[in-house]
């Protein structure tokens, strides 16, 4: 048997999420029937997994000594490439995504990640080391704040960006702060600005609004005007052109929806494809770049993010912004003069 007093940082948190931590091998099958069985209790009763966690709740497990060491894994996070952070605290990281790196270990098509990728919790790989996810708990490992067998939580991402869009990501170190930011997130109060070059020249700025269709076989998205169905998703982007030289165009985009693909398939949608972006680019222009420049990547860099309001405990961020410095593959276009807009 074995008493587990609820901590302030597991308050809120579900039952058996809090489970499926703790018996981190376990089955989920199995935790249920162990809640089924009563031989899991909350506070001395029976309890379905679905409930919120109160700070001193008593989760008692009736499971033998040889149980409880066969459903708990120790699963130390391998070095897996270096996390450029930008800023952090006891709450959340803000780190700086380079091209060819994934989010989250891959997930399959739209998780933010590429077609091949990571292998496991702590074995993603991406084209320069493993995952972001990776890198923070290597990185929280080796810093002595994050202990795999110790913790009921595991700090994780909040947004993703595609393999080979580059830039701002933000985590959560701990379960208040990560629902924090999902919460600011999912409300717009946090606002997320991108650098985008395009192809051709963008004079003006403007609002693009439609519906984002999913077509997961191809691993695309389309733009049509209107809802083709009930998985069409309304998205809304906007863009400020800040240098148009030469038939290409540097864009502030500001992302008011945050859906896969979003930016990429939107303008390409009104004829201004992202440079350098092989699916929904240009193959001349990417030809035409590669060639002279050296450019193999989509030219998309999430720039900056900025919190118009958050609750707490990040009530503190509110009003700050934060920014990415801009790639090298983007001062390589001498013509844009890129390097004045950060």
């Amino acid at each position: 048997m074995e008493e587990l007093v609820i901590s302030k940082q597991d308050t809120n948190r579900r039952l058996d999420k809090f489970l499926q931590h703790s018996l981190n091998a376990a089955p989920k099958n199995f935790i249920y029937k162990m809640l089924r069985k009563k031989n899991i209790l909350l506070n001395g009763g029976r309890a379905s997994g679905s409930e919120l966690l109160n700070e001193r709740d008593r989760v008692t497990l009736y499971l033998s000594e040889e149980t409880l060491r066969r459903f708990r894994r120790e699963t130390i996070p391998r070095p897996c490439g270096s996390l450029n952070v930008l800023f952090e605290d006891a709450h959340i990281l803000i780190a700086n995504k380079p091209a060819g790196v994934l989010s989250q270990p891959n997930a399959g098509a739209f998780g933010g990640t590429g077609t091949s990728g990571g292998t496991g919790a702590f074995g993603g790989t991406g084209a320069s080391g493993g995952a972001i996810t990776d890198q923070l708990l290597r990185y929280l490992y080796t810093k002595g704040e994050y202990t795999p067998s110790g913790s009921t939580f595991t700090p994780a991402v909040c947004n993703r960006l595609d393999r080979n869009t580059s830039g701002i990501i933000l985590c959560g170190k701990t379960l208040h702060a990560l629902q924090a930011l999902n919460a600011a997130l999912a409300s717009r109060c946090c606002h997320k600005f991108y650098l985008a070059v395009v192809c051709g020249n963008l004079e003006t700025g403007g609002v693009l609004k439609g519906h984002l269709l999913k077509d997961s076989r191809a691993n695309r998205v389309e733009i049509s005007a209107s809802a083709s169905g009930d998985s069409a998703a309304e998205v809304i982007t906007e863009y400020t052109p800040l240098r148009v030289k030469n038939g290409f165009s540097l864009l502030r985009v500001k992302l008011i929806t945050g859906k896969s693909h979003q930016i990429r398939a939107h303008l390409q949608s009104i004829g201004h494809p992202i440079a350098g972006d092989p699916k929904y680019g240009d193959l001349a222009a990417n030809r035409f770049l590669a060639q002279r420049y050296g450019i193999k990547r989509q030219m998309l860099h999430a720039h900056s993010v900025r919190f118009a309001a958050i609750g707490e405990p990040l009530a503190y961020l509110t009003g700050r912004e934060f920014f990415a410095p801009q790639p090298e593959e983007f001062s390589r276009i001498p013509f844009l003069d890129l390097s004045k807009f950060g």
